[in-house]
């Protein structure tokens, strides 16, 4: 923090390329990586899904590996 006499400067927590926003959804994401990630059941993350218009996002699907 600097001191100006008639204003500050400190650091601004900003970021610039949206990092922090994709960090959150990515928490509403199925994450499929690996087997434990292929293992899990979709209604254990997604209790309130009722099948409605509603999609399941996931990610790390290997279709190489189909894991």
């Amino acid at each position: 923090m600097i001191d100006l006499e008639k204003g500050v400067v400190y650091p601004g927590f900003m970021d610039a390329h949206l990092h922090l926003v994709w960090y959150g959804k990515s928490m509403e994401i199925l994450d499929l990586v690996g087997p434990k990630g292929c293992g899990r059941n979709y209604r254990q993350s997604f209790p309130g899904y009722n099948g409605s218009e509603q999609w399941i996002i996931g990610r790390g699907w290997d279709q190489k590996t189909g894991k």
